[in-house]
């Protein structure tokens, strides 16, 4: 062969692989080019997916409760009243129908199984918003606990305020059952749910000065109270006792401490009605046992009732002891109302009475309870107020929480909890503010509002 020939064919052949490699290389860039729009289109999808499942989590219910005053510091959980009461008859929730975009979220027309949501929301709250109260622990009650807890954590609520009777765990002086609330905040935890504690209810160590009071009154009863609700704190608060020995439960410490619930009621507070001073001095006894124990707990002002001695009951328990100011972190408060509009100017008052106390704008504020007045001038069972339609208190609790989630930043919401899961049928004492569930644990018209407004602003 020539040697023409010879560097011909060597560039022909250079040719062709440099004409090989370069279609390897754009068929290995058109593979990765594919390849990375097929993981972003992944991606979209996995994130649309999660959005749909957040949208698809939060619709019935089962339920039972009760209301926690303990007005004569008895056993077990025991109930009091509002200033009012609570009662209603069967829901409305019916199914199959959507309820019907504006008018539903707005006007809060009936709501719907398997029908639409709680209207829009100005705003979106975490799952550690939205709460229930009134679950008490499971103590002498012989329910379906576990069709109870799986409704409401349908709901997908992330705290539920856990009444501790204080005479029912501490039986005896020294001897404290603790399994009766390892087991309830342990069933709480693997549902993703925190209890909040409303600690409360007298003991026999309560020294009697006030027979028709709870509270207790000495100094020696006030100081067995304390110490043992930091005995609470220390077991279940944040480096609590409780979680080191079951490292199986999803670690769930208390967050907020509630000390008593409606201390300005005169069924919790007899003798001292408009008196604030044994409650203040209980609270700084108490508050400073919570700091002891927890240090990243916040101590609560006990649950005030919308009474007519609310605001003068918190400035003056401030003023009468200075060092509540220091250790009390916000307020526990229930805004009932006839309606929205009724329930935040409750809100906008007893945030100028905090600040008049001299606490932050920012002090947390925790509705532990709320609820619809019942109908003035009539009547239901053993003589109390019947509550508002079943179409009234879905609407109003609708619009509650659409418009606390949209304020929450604004007023230091940190939570919400409408009352009244479930009662007994007889209990019409309690039902008069509104029934989310029946006894089977199917949602009521009240109940399916709530999950629906849950769904959207969340």
């Amino acid at each position: 062969m020539s040697r023409f020939r010879f560097v011909a064919l060597i560039a022909i052949l250079a040719c062709i692989a440099f004409l090989f490699v370069r279609a390897s290389e754009e068929d290995v860039h058109e593979n990765e080019e594919n390849s990375s729009e097929q993981s972003i289109e992944e991606i979209d999808e996995l994130e649309e997916e999660s959005e749909v499942n957040k949208k698809k989590k939060g619709s019935s219910k089962k339920g039972s409760s009760k209301k926690g005053s303990s007005k004569k510091g008895g056993k077990g959980p025991t109930t009091g009243t509002k200033g009012g009461s609570k009662n209603k008859k069967g829901g409305k929730n019916k199914k199959g129908g959507k309820k019907g975009g504006k008018k539903g979220g707005k006007k809060g027309g009936k709501t719907t199984k398997g029908g639409s949501s709680g209207g829009k929301c100005k705003g979106k709250a975490p799952r550690s918003f939205f709460g229930m109260t009134h679950l008490n622990l499971n103590l002498g009650w012989g329910g379906d606990w576990n069709g109870v807890l799986g409704a409401v954590q349908n709901l997908r609520v992330g705290v539920v305020r856990c009444f501790i009777i204080w005479a029912y765990i501490e039986e005896a002086k020294g001897q404290i059952n603790w399994p009766k609330i390892d087991n309830w905040v342990a069933q709480l935890a693997h549902r993703g749910i925190t209890c909040e504690p409303c600690i409360h209810g007298g003991n026999t160590f309560t020294d009697g000065s006030c027979p028709n009071s709870p509270l207790p009154l000495g100094k020696d009863q006030v100081k067995a109270y304390a110490g043992f609700v930091g005995k609470v704190a220390a077991r279940y608060g944040s480096k609590g006792s409780f979680w080191k020995e079951h490292s199986d439960v999803p670690r769930k410490p208390f967050k907020y401490y509630e000390i008593w619930n409606e201390p300005n009621l005169y069924e919790n507070f007899a003798c001292n009605t408009h008196n604030s001073k044994p409650y203040a001095k209980l609270l700084v006894e108490t508050a400073q046992q919570i700091r002891k124990h927890d240090k990243k707990g916040k101590v609560l002002f006990g649950g005030l009732a919308p009474l007519k001695n609310d605001k003068n009951f918190l400035t003056s328990a401030f003023h009468s002891e200075p060092k509540l100011k220091k250790l009390v972190d916000g307020l526990a408060y229930h805004p009932y109302a006839k309606d929205v509009k009724g329930a935040m100017k409750n809100i906008r008052d007893i945030r100028k009475a905090m600040k008049k106390a001299g606490m932050s704008s920012k002090a947390p504020l925790s509705f532990t309870e709320y609820g619809w007045d019942p109908v003035e001038g009539t009547t239901s069972c053993n003589g109390v107020k019947a509550p508002q339609s079943e179409e009234n208190l879905a609407k109003h609790e609708r619009a509650f929480v659409r418009e606390v989630v949209a304020r929450r930043k604004e007023l230091s919401i940190v939570n919400i909890m409408p009352f009244l899961w479930q009662t007994d049928a007889t209990d019409c004492q309690n039902q008069q503010w509104g029934v989310l569930a029946n006894a089977d644990n199917s949602l009521r018209a009240k109940g399916q509002a709530y999950a629906d407004a849950v769904r959207a602003c969340s």
